[in-house]
């Protein structure tokens, strides 16, 4: 099906700004932008949509996002995660990374085996890339909202066991570094295919410069539950 966005603004990465222009798509994907100064688009055989006075971008993705309309990843259900996708979807946020707090271990794996039930690309519906577990492997001293009695030490047996349970999903791990001395537990991560993040840290910044070495590529809420910039 061909549908033709009409009169609205979309960005011009050549000119370094948002432009009047039409976009042409066809079967959802992008046929053609068509950027124009006049107020009267071409004539083309679709389904026209009005979008004066409004900005057409891309589908916005959230990679650390714990729910959304009255609901929580952690305590998923068939319904829970449709209503959720549906709730991301009308707001324009077109992809997720199911983001699990700290919990008892069988509530991940029974919260992550229902989203991976429930993460088929459905029109109307957010898609549902992974799943980010920022939980259980945080400084106690930078907990932030998590509770503290669901915390644990970075325990590559563990992680394994979580790991296995969420395969095939994707998954990022979040995790206070400095609790990981000998970087056994970010080498179980990463043999899984996995991708490592720091958050809730006390780390010094050659802790965190190590963990980098070691294959992190994420900072989750940067500044926020970690080691503040001290004047001296």
């Amino acid at each position: 099906m061909r549908i033709y966005f009409s009169g609205g603004y979309t960005y011009n990465s050549e000119n370094n700004k948002f432009e009047r222009a039409d976009v042409l798509t066809n079967d959802a994907v992008i046929e053609d932008v068509i950027y124009r100064t006049d107020e009267h688009g071409e004539t083309i055989d679709a389904e026209t949509v009005d979008c004066r006075g409004a900005f057409i971008i891309p589908g916005l993705v959230d990679v650390h996002t714990h729910g959304r309309g009255g609901h929580d990843f952690c305590f998923s259900t068939p319904e829970s995660v449709k209503e959720m996708r549906r709730s991301y979807a009308s707001a324009g946020t077109t992809t997720v990374m199911a983001t699990l707090a700290s919990a008892p271990v069988e509530g991940l794996l029974n919260s992550s085996l229902i989203i991976g039930k429930e993460r088929m690309p459905t029109p109307g519906l957010a898609t549902v890339a992974g799943i980010h577990l920022e939980g259980r492997y945080l400084s106690p001293a930078r907990k932030g909202a998590h509770d503290e009695a669901l915390l644990s030490s970075p325990d590559d047996g563990l992680i394994d066991t979580l790991i296995r349970g969420m395969l095939p999903l994707p998954l990022h791990v979040s995790y206070a570094p400095e609790l990981d001395p000998d970087g056994r537990f970010a080498e179980t991560v990463l043999r899984y295919g996995a991708t490592l993040g720091i958050a809730h840290t006390d780390a010094t910044y050659g802790e965190a410069e190590l963990a980098v070495s070691r294959g992190v590529v994420s900072f989750t809420h940067t500044f926020n539950c970690m080691r503040p910039i001290h004047h001296r």
